[in-house]
């Protein structure tokens, strides 16, 4: 009878007999024959223990044959080692590499990774990472990858930029374009950097041989530039075309988004005459929502070098974009979706639209999606476009559409809605012709898009921000049956705190491709091509400022002062313009329009009698400049050369018959003439030649606010006003009004407006001052006269004005002070020696006060008011005979003012002329509205 086993001693042997078991189960290294530990990989793959997570490569990923060794990770646990051993081996068995590492990665070196890209000949090689203690293992992990037979046999040319993209397009010198290499592990080649300016998508023909690429050139957002590829490619400003310039005439910008060149390189396709949403965000990982919601599809030929709206893609109710075409060139497939029509955006002049449109897309009111749609190319013809079965009406937003080489596969993003980075993106592959969607394994979890074939259609490289917001590229292997694996990070592409987008192969095959050097951001081509686009988008300080550079690289050109004194004017910098148009007649031949244009400058500083010297010069060089003939004519006008004026704006009117301007300058003529019937018609053609002619309607509001018909005059001004709101000259109009017909305070509200509106304009100063002075303010008068000369103490009206404030304060020192100050610094306008001639009437200085009316009949020979204050002058002088002259030249001059026939009157009762014609002159007084003449009838005229 056996004894039996103690408690103790059972214990004991099943304690024994799991120690052997767990030795037998954890130690997988066996001794050799030299009494060293050998991995034995089957035992591994059946006994070790596991939790080991590796987190790059993913399970059954393919590399490419020529890619460089790629870096495995894993996650480390919380055991206290930092000892891992990797194995590589094949069909779980035959050991190809053995290394140790205390990082938690592991990167093949190059004698390692030829190791098992020559024995692994497609099969699967198993790679095991094991941590380490001693001779035990704490836990393991393996992934299994294979190395494809295929190459990818191309590099890749893509954009590193900085984020948010806010901060990126602030500091264009942070976005450089790089050239990158698989085959190295030699960091990606910076092809140009540095440049000012804003380079987009960019894409290659089939044989390499052509580049296309969106430029910012000069501001224009439509420039594109297109690029033969050589050793060291060259990207200047004749290589440099612009969207903008499809139907410039238009008048609608255009931004070009989302180009492509033609497969054989000589055709490119864009979106034209586009609008889209724009929203800078602070989120690092999605720093703009950016989607054109307005654009057709547009084509460009270089051989013809002309542009052309494609047929079948150009329906203004659709935003057609994102044009790519088909490897034959025969098809262009394209995202379309219904337009966003929005008032505020209609009236904004940027192609690229503010936050506020966007308010109901950022808040989720409303969705945004496109489908991809196919139309022949039919050499330029175009044709029916068609949905692709598969990548429209799924109820998803479908973009970015890229064929495969061969034509058999589309690849194509999809998101919920809108296009550019959204973070839902994903990635699915169709059959050309269209059919069921398959969502495709490289997918990751955060944004997947970019994306372009390999030029032997074996591999697709696309971006995507699975490791971080700074977008990473990757690849997948795609196999005859569209059938694609696991993503592949192209690990020497990144760079620290730079993400990488817009990737595309390019075919080099074997040509040498070193840089694209930019000669064309820093020469005056560009600087003038910069100002022009500044100016066309209302940046006029900016406009100037290129225009500087321009003129630093080229001082000698004058071309480019006369451009820079045009944006000058539109700054109201009217004497920097006039010294930038006089260094342009300095340098280069005589244009008519150079003396026009700085005759218009000397006009708005009130240099009558110089610009009419410019005027007559542009006249003589071009005898039928209906422009110059228009400005000499309001010229005349402020001399009171009313005849003169209509003599020119008859020539300007003749020779354009539809010109508004010619009109409301001739309207004024009129008005000066007194005939107001032929203003208000003429008033009312300009109107009626431009609707929204402002200037129209404020001058014959002044008309009826002469007319004493306020509620119209106001009704006027009102629409000018309305038609332009930023002219703080109309407010000042409006308060003459107001103030005309009593409204003081009212006018007031409308000076203080106008200041508001432009605290720095020295005029509004004089128009507020000249309220004051006629409501009797004197004081407060002579304070807003000085404000204004203290801005702008060479502006001789506001002495003009202020001497006249000053003398009805009676202080006749200051007041002869100022307008012989006026007179210094513009001896030449007429109405100072008016005003002055009156200061020394008031005095009882009747000779000087002639010499002044004279000098200002000599200035301005058909000024009727100076001979009527001559002929008063003469009058107290009892020169009768001089005096009777003086009124009649200005009958002459003006045959309808009345008190000058009641004047003329008067001087032949004192010289006892002809009853017959003293009474002539009374009864026509009475005829133009004189009331005094009336009571000089009953008196000298009754029998």
């Amino acid at each position: 009878m056996k004894k039996k086993m103690s408690f103790k001693q059972i214990f004991l042997f099943f304690l024994g007999g799991c120690l052997i078991s767990l030795f037998f189960q954890y130690n997988v290294f066996s001794k050799n024959e030299n009494g060293e530990y050998k991995f034995s990989p089957g035992r591994m793959m059946k006994e070790t223990p596991g939790n080991l997570d590796i987190t790059y490569p993913l399970n059954d990923s393919l590399f490419p044959a020529d890619i460089a060794a790629p870096t495995f990770r894993w996650k480390e646990n919380e055991n206290d080692t930092d000892n891992w051993h990797i194995v590589a081996s094949i069909d779980g068995s035959k050991e190809l590499v053995s290394a140790y590492t205390d990082q938690p990665h592991w990167k093949p070196n190059p004698e390692q990774w030829n190791q098992l890209k020559q024995n692994s000949q497609w099969k699967k090689i198993r790679i095991t990472v094991m941590e380490r203690k001693d001779d035990k293992i704490l836990s393991s992990g393996s992934v299994t990858i294979q190395i494809s037979k295929d190459k990818v046999g191309a590099k890749i040319f893509f954009r590193q930029v900085t984020l948010p993209f806010d901060y990126a397009r602030k500091n264009l010198e942070t976005i450089s374009w790089h050239l990158g290499d698989i085959t190295t592990d030699k960091p990606s080649t910076i092809m140009l950097a540095n440049m000012p300016l804003c380079g987009n998508c960019h894409s290659f023909s089939m044989d390499g041989k052509k580049l296309g690429m969106d430029v910012d050139y000069a501001n224009d957002k439509g420039s594109y530039a297109i690029l033969t590829l050589d050793k060291v490619t060259i990207l200047s400003p004749d290589k440099i075309i612009s969207w903008s310039d499809y139907r410039r005439e238009d008048g609608v910008l255009t931004f070009g988004l989302l180009s492509q060149i033609s497969p054989d390189g000589r055709y490119a396709a864009s979106t034209v005459k586009d609008r889209s949403i724009f929203v800078p965000k602070e989120d690092l990982f999605y720093s703009q929502l950016f989607f054109p919601i307005k654009g057709i599809v547009g084509v460009y030929d270089s051989v013809e070098q002309k542009f052309w709206a494609l047929p079948g893609a150009d329906d203004p109710s659709y935003v057609q974009s994102n044009p790519t075409w088909t490897p034959d060139g025969k098809y262009i497939i394209f995202a379309r979706a219904p337009a966003y029509y929005s008032e505020e955006a209609e009236r904004l002049k940027t192609t690229v639209l503010p936050t506020s449109v966007a308010a109901e897309f950022i808040e989720g009111r409303r969705d945004f999606k496109y489908d991809l749609y196919r139309i022949p190319f039919n050499d330029g013809k175009g044709g029916k476009a068609e949905p692709i079965p598969g990548a429209s009406n799924n109820g998803m937003s479908n973009f970015f559409a890229r064929v495969s080489p061969d034509g058999k596969w589309i690849v194509y993003t999809r998101a919920k809605n809108f296009m550019l980075l959204q973070p839902d993106s994903r990635l699915y592959i169709i059959p050309a012709a269209g059919g069921t969607a398959r969502e495709m394994t490289c997918n990751t979890p955060a944004m997947n898009s970019w994306h372009s074939w390999s030029p032997n259609g074996k591999w697709l490289v696309f971006s995507s921000k699975a490791l971080s917001a700074y977008t990473q590229l990757y690849l997948t292997h795609i196999d005859e049956e569209g059938r694609d694996t696991p993503p592949i990070l192209l690990e020497n592409l990144q760079s620290e705190n730079r993400a990488a987008n817009i990737p595309e192969f390019v075919n080099l095959q074997e040509k040498e491709w070193e840089k694209i050097v930019d000669k064309f951001s820093n020469s005056d081509i560009y600087m003038i091509r910069l100002a022009e686009n500044k100016f066309i988008k209302d940046d006029f300080q900016g406009s100037v400022e290129a225009y500087n550079k321009a003129v630093e690289i080229t001082p000698n050109d004058p071309t480019i002062y006369f451009k820079r004194a045009d944006v000058k004017m539109a700054l109201k910098d009217f004497q920097g313009a006039i010294d930038d148009y006089s260094k342009s007649i300095e340098l280069g031949p005589s244009f008519s329009v150079t003396y026009k244009n700085r005759g218009d400058a000397k006009y708005r500083l009130g240099h009558y009698t110089e610009a009419m010297q410019d005027f007559n010069k542009a006249i003589q060089l071009q005898h039928k400049f209906q422009k110059a003939y228009v400005s000499r004519g309001d010229t005349k006008n402020m001399l009171n050369d009313y005849r003169g004026a209509l003599a020119d704006l008859n020539q300007a009117i003749t020779l354009n018959s539809e010109d508004a301007a010619a009109y409301k300058s001739r309207g004024d003529a009129f008005f000066g003439l007194g005939d107001f019937e032929r203003a208000i018609e003429d008033y009312n053609t300009a109107q009626k030649i431009d609707p929204n002619f402002y200037m129209a309607f404020s001058s014959r509001g002044e008309l009826k606010s002469e007319l004493k018909d306020f509620s119209g005059a106001l009704s006027d001004i009102n629409k000018a006003i309305q038609l332009y709101p930023e002219n703080s000259d109309l407010y000042i109009t409006r308060a003459v009004i107001k103030a005309k017909s009593g409204d003081f305070f009212g006018a007031l509200e409308d000076i203080d407006k106008s200041i508001q509106m432009n605290p720095d304009n020295f005029n509004l100063y004089i128009n507020r001052g000249i309220l004051k002075e006629n409501s009797g303010d004197f004081l407060g008068a002579v304070e807003d006269y000085s404000k204004a000369i203290q801005i702008n103490p060479n502006y001789y009206k506001a002495y003009n004005h202020r001497s006249s404030a000053r003398l009805k304060l009676k202080d006749i020192k200051e007041a002869f002070i100022d307008i012989d100050k006026a007179i210094q610094l513009n001896p030449n306008y007429s109405t100072l020696y008016l005003n002055r001639g009156n200061f020394y009437y008031m005095l009882n200085n009747f000779e000087q006060s002639i010499n002044d009316y004279n000098k200002a009949i000599e200035l301005s020979p058909e000024y009727d008011m100076a001979y009527t204050y001559k002929g008063d002058a003469q009058y107290k002088l009892q020169d009768f005979q001089g005096a009777l002259d003086s009124f009649s030249a200005a009958i002459k001059l003006n045959p309808k003012g009345a008190e000058n026939y009641l004047r003329r009157g008067m001087m032949k009762v004192y010289l006892k002329g002809r009853r017959e014609d003293v009474c002539s002159d009374f009864h026509k007084a009475v005829e133009l509205g004189s009331k005094e003449a009336a009571k000089a009838i009953e008196r000298f005229c009754q029998k």
